[in-house]
């Protein structure tokens, strides 16, 4: 029953306390009693008892700052709970405060309390719910610890969280549909073990929710041919599955292989020894949902790049990947001798780095097989595909020659090369090409012993009509060291030029070959209907000459040939040049500059100089006249010469203009015009 208005209790709200008033913390909890009704429990006072209490006193409001009235007057000392039955629902925001009144002495003011009010948001498109609620005071009793419970749909509720703030984000719930899912609080008081209860909330939710991807521990190559890998569980409950994930740069795409029940799986890899494997491992929920593999949580199978001995120093070193996102984190790499009959291991070093240089004694012939192992603090390791090497006794090599190159085609120039196979095949045997003109080299080759004695390589990135090329090879001993004799040899390159039918002006570069001794050059010319060799001898250029004017008017290809000796076997070895291909083209029309049509044999007729015919001309037009600019002579025939008649009369002597058009087959145009003289 209200009795009373108190105004000035919103006063004591702000701590703001009336004389004859005494502030203690008795007020304890509010529990929300379904839609309208809220229970109220509290302790007895200090200093109060059955002898000195007249009664209690509970007050309330629908505001923090008041006005409140008393809603009940209790008079029984042991009775310290009250159900107040609201007029608005439990939705709504209400404000209480006890005090407590003895016989004598002043009143005991409590804490003012209100009950806790849950409010539901579904995020994320109704995958998250998000829970906000008030504090049962502004000034916490206690160390407050709110208990979460959840009810989907008709299953029984169930505790999902404690929280001591006042928001908390859901997103353990399972359900593959939409359904109701309910929210409410507990606070339990730890002095009386009262409990407060909230309001509920609900809204419709569903689990999108991926769930979170699990910690791998490690990725092991086995046999050189088989990867494990083990991951822990992961951190939600609803995982139905785990798939396993592969990807292999430059490509970024993630390929599926399989899915896994357990935590743990052994698989035949494909090429898991040749370059760089990352795999990652995704869970995959009851609704179907999956984190999907991202290389922030990937794991690189160790790629032992290089596993290189060296014999002078008596060492190996390793050269290997960096193993990725090992969690706990990566404490370093064992490198691990693998005896492969009896399966003994042994730690040959521990290093934090990912190379190392490792001292080992070789025997000759004896096999070495190692592999790298990554490990972390508490146990996790991974290990690398197995690598194996033979030791060996150095053995330096004797003999190495570039034994001839020679020209195969405009782009192509074959080299023959031998190297000694009875070094050690540690040796290096490289083959070098320098552009003469640039000075630019390039490495061709690299062999060993083991692909000798003779080779046969076609270098196919030159241009054999423009460039001199030289060849060069150097042997590295089995300690590093460059052998002193370094063989070398030379292209030829010809060029030439035909200024006139018949004539052929032919130059060549110098032929070298340290292998072999030099002889003589022999220059061969191809014509349509012959092939001759056209010189012998040592110099370096030559002038040919074909007198048959038909031949001469046609195409003539050209190759020098170096002939040389091998000193030792007495082989006889050519080297080819490129082939040039020459044919006459008429650059100039030349006129004498008088002539005399006196009939003594000497001058009589006026026409070209140059040797014409149907190989160098297609049309041809000549043009004579006087001084007036009257044509006195036209012809289209290069075989025919002006006379000096003029309509069959002998034409007056004096000065005269010419003028000239031939076309060739190439199709060059050649205009010539001035004048002439006749002389009588």
């Amino acid at each position: 029953m209200r009795v009373k208005i108190y105004l000035f209790f919103a006063a004591i709200m702000a701590a703001q306390l009336a004389p004859g008033q005494v502030y203690e913390h008795y007020f304890r909890t509010l529990s929300v009693n379904g839609t309208m009704d809220i229970l109220l429990e509290w302790k007895i006072p200090e200093g109060i008892n059955s002898s000195n209490f007249t009664h209690y006193n509970i007050l309330h409001s629908d505001e923090r700052t008041g006005p409140f009235e008393i809603i009940f007057e209790g008079t029984v000392l042991a009775n310290t709970s009250y159900l107040h039955q609201t007029d608005n629902g439990t939705d709504a925001p209400h404000y209480y405060f006890i005090s407590t009144h003895p016989i004598a002495g002043d009143s005991i003011i409590s804490d003012t309390l209100t009950h806790i009010r849950v409010k539901v948001r579904a995020l994320a498109s109704a995958s998250i719910a998000q829970l906000t609620w008030n504090p049962i005071t502004e000034m916490p009793l206690y160390p407050f610890e709110y208990q979460i419970y959840r009810k989907i749909g008709a299953l029984p509720e169930i505790p999902i969280a404690s929280e001591q703030e006042t928001q908390y984000y859901d997103t353990s719930f399972h359900n593959c549909v939409f359904e109701t899912i309910t929210y409410y609080l507990k606070l339990v008081d730890p002095e009386t073990q009262g409990v407060s209860i909230s309001t509920s909330g609900a809204e419709e939710l569903k689990d999108i929710t991926q769930p979170r991807i699990p910690n791998v521990k490690s990725v092991t190559v086995i046999n050189n041919n088989q990867v494990q890998i083990s991951w822990d569980r992961s951190p939600d409950s609803d995982v139905a599955e785990y798939q396993v994930y592969e990807n292999r740069p430059p490509n970024l795409e993630w390929f599926f292989l399989f899915p896994v029940i357990g935590t743990d799986t052994l698989f035949n890899g494909d090429n898991i020894c040749d370059g760089e494997v990352n795999y990652a491992v995704s869970a995959v929920d009851f609704c179907g949902n999956i984190d999907p593999p991202v290389y922030e949580f990937a794991h690189r199978v160790i790629d032992l790049q290089v596993i290189e001995p060296e014999i002078c120093d008596q060492t190996i070193f390793f050269d290997w990947s960096d193993y990725i996102n090992m969690n706990p984190p990566l404490q370093g790499y064992r490198i691990i001798e693998i005896d492969l009959n009896s399966g003994t291991e042994t730690i040959k070093a521990t290093t934090p780095d990912s190379e190392y240089t490792l001292a080992e004694s070789f025997q000759n012939g004896v096999t070495y097989c190692y592999f790298i192992e990554a490990f972390n603090d508490v146990g996790y390791t991974s290990t690398s595909c197995t690598q194996c090497i033979t030791g060996y006794k150095p053995v330096s090599p004797d003999t190495l020659a570039i034994t001839n190159v020679s020209v195969d085609a405009p782009q192509e120039i074959r080299i023959e090369w031998y190297v000694d196979t009875a070094a050690n095949r540690s040796t290096l045997y490289r083959l070098y090409r320098e552009t003469l003109s640039s000075g630019t080299r390039i490495r061709l080759r690299e062999s060993s012993p083991a692909e000798g004695p003779q080779l046969i390589i076609h270098d196919a990135s030159v241009t054999t009509e423009a460039e001199t090329y030289r060849y060069f090879s150097e042997a590295i001993d089995t300690c590093g060291n460059l052998m002193p004799y370094h063989p070398e040899a030379t292209t030829i390159l010809l060029k030439g030029e035909s200024g006139l039918p018949g004539i052929y002006t032919l130059k060549w570069s110098e032929a070298s070959n340290s292998s072999s001794h030099f002889q003589e050059y022999l220059v061969v010319r191809m014509l349509e209907t012959s092939i001759d060799t056209v010189y012998k001898g040592t110099a370096l250029s030559f002038t040919d000459e074909v007198s048959d004017p038909f031949a001469a008017a046609g195409e003539a290809v050209f190759f020098v040939i170096a002939r040389y000796e091998d000193p030792f076997s007495l082989t006889k070895r050519l080297s080819y040049s490129n082939r040039i291909t020459l044919s006459p083209e008429m650059k100039m029309l030349n006129f004498p500059n008088a002539f005399t049509p006196n009939q003594d044999g000497l001058n009589d007729t006026f026409g070209p100089e140059n040797l014409l015919n149907d190989y160098n001309v297609q049309e041809y037009q000549l043009e004579i006249y006087d001084r007036w600019g009257k044509r006195c002579y036209q012809s289209t025939n290069y075989t025919e010469r002006w006379d000096g008649k003029i309509e069959g009369n002998p034409a007056p002597a004096g000065l005269y203009n010419f003028k000239a058009v031939l076309k060739t087959p190439q199709g060059s145009e050649i205009i010539r015009q001035g004048a002439i003289v006749l002389i009588k």
